[in-house]
């Protein structure tokens, strides 16, 4: 994952350059180069300075609970490490860039203008909602004596 969204943003902001935009499929899907300070769609962008020392926290905490559920559950593995490796990419971004990088633009006409993101982004909030999902819909067993 961290290596794809590093290798995304790179591309697209080389080929496209800095707050510039290309129609992808109008009027659904753009790609618009901007950079965002804050926390998920812009939110809090005083937080800067405290998320470059929050992050690395998190992702010790992600990567000690990935260890300890490594022959456990495959399906958590997987999903851990998409966040793992979401959170590193925007965090490499905050240190060398001084901000996250995005360049996924949805829209759905004039009724939703949804907020630009990158993989980073969709690989955390994908893998968090199906680690959610997962625990309120699949019965977990018990684990056998």
């Amino acid at each position: 994952m961290l290596v794809a969204d590093l290798a995304s943003k790179s591309f697209f902001f080389k080929w496209l350059g800095y707050h510039e935009r290309f129609s992808v499929f109008e009027p659904l899907l753009y790609f618009t180069t901007v950079t965002n300070q804050g926390v998920a769609w812009g939110i809090f962008p005083w937080a800067h300075r405290l998320l470059l020392l929050l992050i690395p926290l998190l992702l010790a905490g992600i990567f000690i609970h990935a260890w300890r559920a490594r022959k456990a559950d495959t399906f958590q593995l997987i999903c851990l490490g998409a966040i793992f490796g979401g959170a590193a990419g925007n965090y490499y971004d905050r240190l060398v860039h001084g901000a996250v990088r995005d360049f996924i633009d949805v829209k759905f006409g004039a009724l939703y203008d949804f907020p630009i993101f990158n993989l980073a982004d969709a690989a955390i909030s994908i893998s968090v909602a199906l680690m959610l999902l997962r625990q309120f819909l699949v019965r977990q067993r018990p684990p056998v004596s």
